[in-house]
């Protein structure tokens, strides 16, 4: 009878693997999306700039109430926005980071209802909160986006009902154009080929019209047409961002184990005719159609997605973001996790929120914790920006949530709970009523010293793993794979992982971060002057941004919070 019910439960197991590995690769699993409704700005804007700097958010510029121009800035710190004045207005402007440490803020509007555009540049002081007149572009300009290329230049190109060129910053106070634009275009995508050369590519002309010629214009290089953006059309993505945000880094197979990630790459979202979306994926001069593991969704069981922004990166968690929204202004993030050398397909998870009815269509910006914020905006009109502000929990979502394939889990255990039943119902008919006690005694003795042995072979396990980690401190490497560990015990990496989960309760990368986070308290006690680059380098952290995140999650503070704090643990 025993054999019979392995048999059963062994089919079953084969069956609901079959159905769930298609349904999978069919369609992109959705996850309700945990949001925080921040504390409002003081000046309802839209068209501005918003920037993480550290741990604040700072908006710059835009236009206020009755579509004017608004000469006013926010940084979000201890829980408030404070209010900056700025030298100029900035209505639809642009800022970029220069090389001084300081932000460059400059074009926009020159008169209310978006008319115009402007000269006038700025710069930031972020550890001042001060602002100070500074230059002049070389052309007046608005829907622009600039870029620094490196310590001695920034580029800047795009234009709204005006002509555009390629210019350069520079550090002095008159910007100087460096060459013409095979196209002109508004917001383009500004990429970096290295620290010597960028491609400028868009899908709207200056005049908010679809671009005829499918060309990329190179500020140090001759412009070339891409047969595939005929075929695909990259999303027009009006207003400022930080174009850094879209880069990703990758490694090739044979690049050495310990060089950290340096070769380029980048997504841009793109639809053909079809109403197909897609991702272009852009490497030094090659685009190609990045592939996913299950098609890009339009629709939700809620209705049609319009996406409206870039694609984000998260460098340190690998994973990129789209977003978008329905008519039920129900905002969507499409996650995209990618791997370390690009080989495999993008992995797709469609996280969605509630209704938000007073969260503004704007683009947002990454926090250092992987979280994305959208602050102010719009609904469906200039003439009443919002001062709303939302934080979408990306990066420190709650630790229960359920994964994309949760309910899928769901209905295995009910089927298989079912099959159960059923064979046990099958057994009592089976069994004569003077054996059942015997029969349960046997089985219950058999599962005992079961799991008796995987609990000696778990915990044998942890324990060897666990002396391996105080005695050489491998979890200080920060490239460290499960695979490599599960090699220096002499077991299977299921083992190991497996082995945590049941005796720790975490996953590998949970169990090895618990240990980096306390090393870098440790740090920050006997070092407190030390740079947290260093810190999150020392502990086994593959970048700052990564460090930050994991560290607030484990704490719920940033570093220099922690060490301030009177409780600290």
């Amino acid at each position: 009878m025993r054999s019979e019910g392995r048999l059963l439960f062994t089919l079953l197991y084969i069956v609901l693997a079959a159905v769930w590995a298609q349904a999978e690769q069919a369609k992109c699993p959705m996850v309700e999306l945990a949001v925080e409704k921040l504390p409002s700005m003081n000046i309802p804007r839209t068209a501005h700039s918003t920037l993480c700097l550290g741990d604040e958010l700072v908006v710059i510029g835009g236009r206020t109430t009755g579509f004017v121009p608004t000469q006013t800035a926010e940084y979000f710190k201890d829980g408030e926005w404070h209010t900056m004045t700025m030298t100029y207005t900035h209505d639809d402007g642009f800022v970029s980071h220069v090389s001084s440490g300081e932000i460059l803020v400059a074009g926009g509007h020159e008169k209310p209802l978006g008319i115009g555009q402007t000269f006038t540049i700025e710069l930031y002081n972020p550890s001042e909160h001060t602002f100070r007149g500074y230059g002049c572009l070389d052309m007046k300009r608005a829907f622009a986006r600039a870029v620094m290329l490196n310590d001695s230049m920034t580029i800047i190109a795009g234009n709204w009902y005006h002509k555009d060129t390629i210019e350069c910053y520079d550090g002095t106070r008159q910007c100087r154009s460096i060459k013409p634009v095979s196209v002109p275009r508004s917001s383009p995508f500004m990429l970096r080929v290295g620290d010597d050369d960028m491609m400028i590519v868009g899908g709207w002309d200056n005049y908010g019209k679809p671009l005829e010629r499918a060309v990329v214009d190179r500020v140090f290089g001759e412009p070339f047409e891409v047969p595939l953006l005929k075929e695909w059309h990259l999303l027009n993505v009006l207003g400022d961002m930080d174009c850094e945000y879209t880069r990703m880094d990758y490694k090739l197979p044979d690049d050495p184990e310990d060089m950290p990630p340096r070769r380029f790459a980048y997504l841009l979202p793109a639809h053909n005719d079809n109403g197909e979306l897609g991702l272009i994926r852009v490497d030094s001069t090659e685009f190609t159609l990045m592939p996913t593991a299950c098609p890009i969704p339009t629709e939700s069981q809620f209705g049609h997605i319009e996406y409206y922004t870039p694609v984000y990166v998260d460098r340190g968690a690998r994973r990129a973001y789209l977003v978008g929204l329905d008519k039920q202004r129900r905002f969507y993030v499409l996650a995209m996790e990618y791997d370390e050398q690009l080989s495999s397909p993008l992995h797709l998870t469609l996280y969605y929120t509630v209704p938000l009815p007073d969260c503004g269509r704007m683009l947002p910006v990454l926090t250092l914790d992987g979280d994305m914020v959208i602050a102010g905006g719009i609904i469906d009109n200039n003439y009443e920006p919002l001062n709303t502000v939302y934080r979408f929990k990306l990066g420190t979502q709650a630790e229960d949530s359920r994964t994309p394939w949760a309910w899928w889990i769901s209905l295995a255990i009910a089927i298989l709970l079912t099959a159960a039943v059923l064979f046990m119902l099958h057994r009592r008919h089976a069994v004569r009523p003077e054996d059942v006690t015997d029969v349960q005694t046997a089985d219950d003795a058999a599962q005992t010293a079961d799991n008796s042995q995987t609990d000696a072979f778990y915990n044998d396990i942890i324990t060897r793993f666990d002396t391996l980690l105080e005695q050489q401190q491998i979890y200080l490497n920060s490239e460290l794979k499960i695979g490599e560990v599960a090699a220096m015990l002499g077991v299977t990496t299921r083992d190991l992982s497996q082995s945590i989960a049941t005796m720790r309760g975490y996953s590998f990368p949970q169990y090895v971060n618990r240990l980096r986070v306390e090393h870098a308290k440790r740090l920050l006690m006997s070092e407190p002057d030390n740079k947290l680059s260093i810190v999150a380098e020392q502990s086994g952290f593959s970048n700052e941004t990564n460090f930050f995140r994991i560290f607030k999650a484990a704490t719920g503070r940033t570093p220099r919070e922690w060490l301030s704090a009177p409780d600290r643990k």
